[in-house]
Parts: structure tokens; C-alpha cells; sequence
């Protein structure tokens, strides 16, 4: 069944711009290490960056209708996740629909799949993370769905969840837990400067964290 989901429950813009300011590695760890993209998932140009709620769309492979419906129905603050099934040797998205997403105030798309025009993208400025990139087109002819649930970069994706997206790698935080897992990745960032603080005054992250202790506890001898 091919289904066509137009509505969706958003985060708030405050929660955005909170996550907006952290990094992938915070998050991620955060999450006990989950909810991280595969890392064939890259950004096809450099520093691109971006974040917001997502709208998934599953499509077929080397085919982009359902991914123009995903455009049409997306709003200013969203991310486009699709899951191609990893077709990397299709652009399933290039310039002409980077450019309707820019003026609808998309901010980035996420594909398991292939995209083109990267030099277009780049200039433009429209963050892609993908896991291929091809010139070849695609059909306009196949089935799929938007605003349910999908699998994308080997992760489990809802319409809704807070897509983060930097030179690290990608990361999905459920909506669910969307609060809590700010607040432990807010902590961790204080913590972290703090100890870079440490380090930069003369002290070894071994000393800090007390790793010796560690290695004892698996059965490390000194000689």
C-alpha cells in the first residue's frame, strides 16, 4: 500500500536550535552510542551541517517520485530522510530540487542512496548527506510512502525525530526522548571543556580519568 502521511507532529524551534548547537559525537554518545547512521553516510561536500525534524520518505531505488511528494509536503524547519535502498549508482535529488527545498527553508537531506550536481549543491549551500553519488537520472513511475516510519543508513527513522547532521556522520534522536537526551549531551559538553581546559594546564587525559585504575581491574601488570 502506498500511503501519503501530510501530517506530522514537529519538535518545537527552541528544541531545534538547542541540538542545532551540539556536535554528532555528543549526541550520539549520549544515546548509549546508538541512533548513529552507517558510516558510508557522508556529507557529499565539506562542512555541510544540519539540523532539523524529520520527514521520511521511502522510495524506489533509481526512482525519485516519491521523493518530490516528500518535497511538496515538507515545511521550513524539516530534513528530508529517505531510504533508497542504498541505489547508489542513481542521483535520485541534484539541483533543481535542492533549490525548491532551499525556498521552502528545508534544511538538508538525508538518503540512503546516490544524489548529483554536488558542485551545485555545494555552491548553493543545501546540506546532503548520502552514501553514493551518480550522474545517472532517475524514473518518476514507483510507489513508496511519506511520514512513516523507515529504516535509513541502518537506523530506525520517524517522522518527527530530530535529525543531526555533521563531518562526523549522522545521528536520529527519537522524539520521544528528545529532552532527556539534550540534557546528557548538555552536561557532556560542559564536561568535555572542562577536561580540555585540564589538559591544556599541564595534566594527561590518563591522569584525568583515571585509567590506570582501569587497566587494573582487567588484570594489567607493571613491571
Amino acid at each position: 500500500m502506498f500511503i501519503i502521511q501530510k501530517e506530522m507532529t514537529r519538535p518545537s524551534a527552541e528544541l531545534l536550535r538547542e541540538f542545532e548547537a551540539l556536535s554528532t559525537p555528543l549526541v550520539v554518545d549520549s544515546m548509549g552510542r546508538f541512533n548513529a547512521m552507517r558510516s558510508c553516510m557522508r556529507a557529499v561536500y565539506p562542512h555541510a551541517r544540519c539540523c532539523g525534524s524529520a520527514v521520511t520518505v521511502k522510495c524506489g531505488p533509481g526512482d525519485n517520485l516519491m521523493i518530490q511528494a516528500g518535497l511538496k509536503y515538507a515545511q521550513q524547519g524539516d530534513v528530508l530522510v529517505v531510504d533508497a535502498e542504498d541505489a547508489r549508482d542513481f542521483g535520485h535529488f541534484g539541483e533543481i530540487m535542492a533549490l525548491n527545498a532551499q525556498r521552502k527553508g528545508i534544511r538538508g537531506l538525508i538518503i540512503d542512496g546516490g544524489v548529483r550536481d554536488i558542485a551545485d549543491l555545494e555552491k548553493m549551500d543545501f546540506p546532503v548527506f548520502a552514501t553514493g553519488v551518480s550522474p545517472r537520472g532517475t524514473g518518476k513511475t514507483m510507489g513508496g510512502y511519506v511520514n512513516l516510519p523507515i529504516s535509513c543508513g541502518g537506523v530506525s527513522v520517524s517522522p518527527g525525530d530530530i535529525i543531526l547532521a555533521d563531518c562526523c556522520g549522522v545521528a536520529v534522536i527519537p522524539a520521544g526522548i528528545a529532552p532527556e537526551v539534550l540534557e546528557k549531551a548538555q552536561k557532556k559538553e560542559a564536561a568535555e571543556k572542562e577536561m580540555l581546559k585540564r589538559i591544556a594546564d599541564g595534566e594527561d587525559l590518563y591522569d584525568i580519568l583515571n585509567y590506570e585504575e582501569s587497566l587494573k581491574k582487567i588484570g594489567v601488570k607493571f613491571l
